[in-house]
């Protein structure tokens, strides 16, 4: 795997780099072709990231927004990756796609996913990752069954500390998509990426399932 690590001594710092990284990669999309398709995560960076994001010149009419990964609630609940995402980028103009429908389980949900997932521009032209202190990017933890799922664009996942049934897209997914950014965050964040990037089964670090990828991984690491 190439990685390309890029260190910012604020949170703040990276966020907005990392929001003009983003920003690029779609106006660079939307010069070849008429859609281009963002994938983001949840949790706390986002929060600074995407609205750097929505301010950005560009087209949004043109840009389909998914997730890399969902936890299995409603658009009401407080987990929602969803509705942080609609609360945060300009959706719409830009659509938004999917990965929860209201089935009881990931796994009941998975062929309605994907038939959603058929309507993004594919490979994803920008990507936004998360990364935990346990080595799982996504929802692609240590050890899941998730991680060996390869012929479709998402997976059911479990996470497993607390228990919680989620959607994830999968390894390929990331292998193929066009730019792909990791925010790594804290020391043992830091620490998880120096692991991965060591030789080692894939079962303890999931970003070695990226080996196979041409492009860079780009890791924005708070330093």
């Amino acid at each position: 795997m190439i990685l390309e690590r890029r260190d910012f001594p604020t949170l703040e710092s990276l966020a907005q780099a990392l929001a003009d990284f983003l920003a690029e990669a779609l106006r660079t999309a939307l010069i070849h072709k008429p859609l281009a398709s963002l994938a983001v995560s949840g949790g706390q960076t986002p929060k600074r990231v995407l609205p750097l994001l929505a301010a950005a010149d560009l087209d949004w009419s043109r840009i389909v927004v998914t997730l890399t990964d969902e936890r299995w609630v409603p658009q009401d609940h407080p987990d929602s990756n969803e509705a942080l995402t609609r609360a945060l980028l300009p959706v719409p103009p830009a659509r938004f796609v999917s990965l929860y429908g209201g089935e009881t389980t990931p796994r009941a949900g998975w062929a309605a996913a994907e038939a959603r997932l058929g309507t993004v521009p594919w490979p994803l032209d920008a990507v936004f990752l998360g990364m935990g202190a346990d080595g799982h990017f996504a929802s692609l933890f240590p050890g899941d069954s998730a991680l060996s799922v390869q012929r479709s664009r998402s997976a059911p996942a479990r996470a497993p500390n607390p228990p919680q049934s989620r959607s994830t897209l999968t390894y390929q997914s990331f292998i193929e998509a066009g730019r792909l950014a990791l925010a790594v965050t804290d020391a043992a964040k830091r620490a998880a990426l120096a692991k991965a990037m060591a030789v080692g089964p894939v079962a303890e670090a999931p970003l070695r399932l990226l080996e196979p990828r041409t492009q860079p991984l780009v890791a924005f690491v708070l330093s």
